[in-house]
């Protein structure tokens, strides 16, 4: 028995998977993380979705400030209730496991 592969249509569509894994898994990054940003004036919500590229593999909140209340404010939880420092830390603790299920399911991974 003979078989023969289309190395060409495989790399193609391993690509495409890989392109749409990414682009789910910044999008949920992106969804998930909102609620533990620090919230005065929202500017600092936004700017991640301002600022990341979706699909690019990497999440920026791009503030004067961002890095300062990254390692070290003191989060006013008015609007977001669960508003911490390193909250890119804390949504990932909390949503890691849904994170990887929501890409799983974006490349037919899984069908459920």
């Amino acid at each position: 028995m003979r078989i023969n592969i289309d190395q060409a249509a495989l790399l193609a569509k391993s690509g495409r998977m890989q392109r749409t894994a990414q682009q789910k898994l910044d999008a949920e990054i992106l969804r998930t993380t909102e609620p533990y940003v620090p919230f005065r004036t929202g500017v600092l919500a936004r700017s991640a979705a301002i600022n990341t590229v979706v699909g690019s593999g990497t999440i920026r909140w791009v503030t004067p400030y961002a890095h300062a209340r990254y390692v070290r404010g003191v989060p006013r939880k008015v609007h977001h209730p669960l508003a911490t420092t390193e909250w890119f830390e804390a949504a990932k603790a909390k949503n890691k496991d849904a994170w990887a299920v929501a890409v799983a399911k974006s490349i037919g991974a899984i069908t459920k």
